[in-house]
């Protein structure tokens, strides 16, 4: 397991840095905090403060494997204990620093965001689409 460092997370409203293309995105204020994307946008743009803009090292994390443990169910249910906030709940950037995240080799990474993304990924859009026509 590797602990994500403080070099390897950067928020845009505190650094100045700006998004590229493979970083990682992650909400961290309101009602849709924990949820995380790579970026796929090839144009520089600002962020809220509500989300972290995370770098992660490729020689360290694939960023699709990265943003698929940090949407799955068992990463949200052990991180959600550390949510602060009442009417509205935020991880703040020291409790994203602290995340503990389970690093296999690159290519072991790769084949399982590989698979997440064929098999997976479609079945979620689909019960997603079924839920919306209900």
């Amino acid at each position: 397991m590797l602990l994500l460092s403080k070099q390897k997370i950067i928020t845009q409203f505190i650094r100045g840095v700006p998004a590229k293309k493979g970083d990682v995105l992650y909400i961290k204020d309101g009602a849709t905090s924990g949820i995380a994307t790579v970026n796929q946008l090839d144009e520089e743009f600002s962020l809220l403060s509500s989300v972290a803009l995370i770098k992660p090292k490729t020689s360290v994390f694939v960023p699709d494997f990265l943003v698929f443990q940090l949407n799955s169910q068992l990463f949200k249910t052990h991180v959600l204990k550390n949510l602060v906030g009442g009417a509205m709940t935020r991880f703040t950037i020291e409790i994203i620093k602290k995340f503990t995240l389970v690093t296999p080799p690159i290519e072991e990474q790769m084949q399982i965001a590989d698979y997440i993304r064929k098999n997976v990924a479609p079945i979620e859009t689909d019960y997603f689409k079924s839920r919306e026509r209900n």
